[in-house]
């Protein structure tokens, strides 16, 4: 491979986010990013978290077409991301039924076992691709993207004496509280869900946990609405940092 390819391929993993700490003026963005872990080396760089994953168990609920919701034990899910291409997998497991969806860019489909099946889910794209962004490490992520684009579109504000961050990314519009620690606490954006119409889909983060043990902290209960109703009470009980997750075509 040449140095050019070789640069076009690093200049496309990074998605143009290969900005040092010393380079994002947005100080809000900066402490959000360190106190996740985020900012790592000597350079102080803000890209070296690029894949995580994390598994946990719990409750679901969905809304039916009834109005009713249904509900189920999360005997399992394990959720691995990748920043850079963006893609997701969403391996979820209830009772004695196992469903698993991956976005990859624009495209979403089922698979049978991770990388194997291929049944085209486009209606999830939207779905899925937001959880991408919701992580806390998304969230950080695409502030400091967008600040290293365009310095000043991260809107700083403040709530009950808490900073907060509104940033736009792929058309969604996300806004976090950050707590005490300067780690995203609860994450919101508009959504319109195609039962309940214009709703909020919001995401609250509680006892983070540096998992590792290496300075990069995941929280350890996740608890995620739509409206006033808890759709995923998940409680984490794994987490790692730029693990092997990888997104190919799934086999036939």
């Amino acid at each position: 491979m040449t140095l050019r390819m070789l640069v076009l391929v690093a200049a496309s993993i990074s998605g143009g986010a290969m900005a040092l700490a010393q380079e994002i003026r947005n100080e809000t963005v900066v402490e959000a990013a360190d106190a996740l872990g985020m900012v790592r080396g000597a350079a102080r760089r803000m890209d070296s978290i690029n894949t995580i994953e994390f598994s946990g168990r719990g409750m679901i609920r969905r809304p039916q077409d009834d109005g009713s919701w249904w509900e189920a034990e999360l005997t399992n899910l394990t959720v691995g991301i990748s920043y850079s291409i963006p893609a997701l997998r969403w391996d979820q497991a209830t009772g004695n039924q196992r469903v698993i969806y991956v976005v990859r860019g624009d495209e979403a489909w089922e698979e049978r076992t991770p990388g194997v099946g291929n049944t085209p889910a486009m209606n999830f794209v939207d779905r899925f691709s937001r959880q991408i962004w919701f992580s806390p490490h998304g969230l950080i992520r695409a502030a400091i993207e967008a600040e290293a684009r365009e310095p000043g579109s991260v809107e700083i504000g403040s709530d009950a004496g808490r900073s907060t961050l509104t940033v736009e990314v792929n058309g969604f519009t996300l806004t976090a509280t950050l707590n005490e620690d300067n780690r995203p606490q609860t994450v919101s954006m508009p959504v319109t869900h195609p039962l309940l119409g214009p709703t909020v889909l919001s995401t609250h983060y509680g006892d983070y946990v540096d998992w590792p043990l290496l300075d990069v902290f995941f929280p350890s209960r996740i608890q995620q609405t739509l409206g006033d109703v808890t759709w995923l009470d998940l409680e984490v009980t794994e987490f790692f940092q730029n693990p092997y997750v990888v997104f190919p075509d799934p086999l036939p």
